[in-house]
């Protein structure tokens, strides 16, 4: 009978071992999908749009207007700063009424832009904020609520496919469903919509709403969108492309916030402080 190599045993159970781990891991990085943390934990410290004065006043709707850029509409006739809401910050009510513009049928609720010089040099940003949609909120048509953007020229933001720059808005589909409006100079106008699985947006609380842009490496289409709503991820591109080689990478925030579209149920929501971080 032929004697067996004690170390020979040792050395095929060792490989066995290491083959079964190296199975096991595949097997793993097959099937798992990292989890992204939100982007308000992983970038510094930015600047939030107040909605109250340095000696802790309201903002009156003229002061708010004030504080607009020059693209703003139904500030003056639809939006309210109360005193309490999320956390212990003022919040904005906005009515999603008509603005009675005769030229504007689309326009409802309250339109304006927060610019900011110190995004220009940044590669990537973070917007974050909270809602309150009621609890009798329809979702009868889709709408919008604030968003990132990039323009040179102001007016870019209200064409369906940019010459210039990229706008970003989150807003909610009908039937409701959370997504983002992408308008770019390559893709146009495209809608990024969260998975059914995801579910409805939730409706009669204040819910947390992050967004995540990456701009893309020059002339390639890498370029990351993140949107989370209640603290889960609802949308992950890693291949948009909205950066081009004359375009600014960063101007602000777009705060459109109302029925995309055309004007429906005159209902009002609440939106918190928007925070812009970057890097």
């Amino acid at each position: 009978m032929r004697d067996i190599n004690s170390g020979a045993i040792v050395f095929n159970l060792s490989g066995g071992a290491i083959l079964i781990t190296v199975f096991a891991y595949m097997g793993f990085a097959f099937f798992h999908t990292d989890i992204v943390a939100p982007c308000t934990a992983r970038y510094p410290a930015g600047k939030q749009f107040a909605l109250d004065s340095q000696r802790g006043n309201l903002l009156t709707p003229i002061e708010l207007q004030g504080r607009a850029g020059s693209r703003e509409w139904g500030i003056l006739t639809n939006a309210q700063i109360l005193g309490s809401g999320a956390g212990n910050d003022a919040v904005m009510q906005v009515s999603l009424a008509s603005t009675d513009v005769d030229d504007e049928t689309a326009r409802n609720g309250v339109g304006f832009t927060w610019q900011s010089a110190e995004l220009a040099k940044a590669t990537s940003a973070c917007l974050s904020y909270r809602v309150f949609l009621p609890a009798s909120f329809a979702f009868a048509k889709p709408g919008y609520l604030p968003g990132l953007y990039a323009a040179s020229d102001i007016a870019e933001l209200d064409a369906k496919t940019p010459s210039d720059g990229y706008v970003a808005r989150v807003g909610w589909a009908q039937g409701g469903g959370s997504g983002v409006e992408v308008r770019s100079v390559g893709a146009g106008t495209l809608w990024q919509g969260a998975t059914v699985e995801s579910g409805p947006w939730p409706l009669g609380r204040w819910v947390p709403v992050e967004q995540e842009i990456a701009l893309n490496s020059k002339g390639a289409g890498d370029g990351i969108l993140r949107l989370w709503i209640d603290g889960k991820l609802r949308i992950e591109n890693r291949s948009l492309a909205l950066k081009s080689d004359s375009s600014p990478g960063f101007s602000g925030v777009v705060a459109d916030i109302g029925y995309a579209h055309s004007a429906g149920d005159p209902v009002t929501l609440k939106v918190s402080p928007f925070v812009v971080q970057w890097q």
